[in-house]
């Protein structure tokens, strides 16, 4: 859920709705007449998350990793070169900016064709 969408339903429902959230890993709990209706983790894009993804990515999802140089290699670039090996970067857009982790997973797994 996006942040904006959270805040404008904060404002609808003030009197029977009380949100809290933590600070990094924000977990959203929404009470209405002291119910919890909703509970939901929501992260931002940190560098520490970013961090995490790209750990998970490189280790689980090399096949995702390799679908991304397939289909999206005309974006790429040769950033530096050693005598050793070349560093080769590619920057794919995403269609939207992402305002947390759950978008980012989805929007990583719209890029494979």
């Amino acid at each position: 859920m996006a942040v904006s969408s959270l805040r404008r339903n904060q404002r609808k429902h003030v009197k029977d709705r009380v949100c809290t959230r933590s600070t990094v890993l924000q977990r959203l709990t929404v009470r209405r007449r002291g119910i919890v209706v909703r509970d939901v983790k929501w992260e931002g894009i940190t560098p520490e998350s970013s961090a995490r993804i790209c750990n998970h990515m490189n280790k689980d999802h090399m096949d995702a990793i390799d679908s991304y140089v397939k289909n999206y290699g005309e974006l790429a670039k040769m950033t530096s070169l050693t005598p050793d090996y070349i560093d080769v970067t590619i920057r794919i857009p995403f269609d939207r900016t992402l305002t947390d982790v759950s978008e980012a997973r989805a929007a990583l797994k719209d890029l494979i064709k």
